[in-house]
């Protein structure tokens, strides 16, 4: 018979997380639910949108860097030249140029708030680095 605890439960459905907060703890996390209201979630509808922009350039720039070290894995056991830095980084279809593009456009357009907006740009290059850095995990055999 296996004891599964009633918090554990309840943090692992998808309620929302004041409501599973209150569940499990019900008087105990009232900093946690101010933190969410304040920090995870949007001021306004503007604000939404660019956090969404965002995120979604995000995951592209992480999956199209990616797709750039594997790239340079196939072209080395073929045989072939190829410029990994100018896949990541490089105008204008480098994955960083065209993540740096698209916030740009939420930018413009006046929705991201000035955290956001000052941020974004330094967001995609430390990603881009992270990632490179990672090289060494995910390929550890030279």
């Amino acid at each position: 018979m296996v004891h599964i605890d009633r918090r554990t439960v309840v943090l692992n459905q998808t309620k929302p997380p004041r409501i599973a907060c209150r569940l499990a703890f019900r008087s105990a996390c009232a900093l946690q639910t101010f933190l969410v209201d304040s920090r995870a979630i949007p001021a306004n509808d503007g604000a939404n949108k660019c956090a969404r922009v965002v995120a979604k350039a995000y995951g592209k720039l992480v999956y199209s860097v990616y797709k750039c070290h594997y790239a340079l894995g196939a072209a080395t056991f073929g045989g072939k030249l190829y410029d990994e830095e100018a896949c990541e980084e490089t105008a204008p279809k480098g994955a960083l140029s065209r993540y740096n593009a698209y916030v740009q456009k939420a930018i413009d357009a006046g929705i991201c708030p000035p955290c956001l907006a000052g941020n974004a740009a330094t967001l995609g290059a430390n990603a881009v680095a992270a990632l490179d850095a990672q090289n060494v995990e995910i390929f550890p055999c030279p």
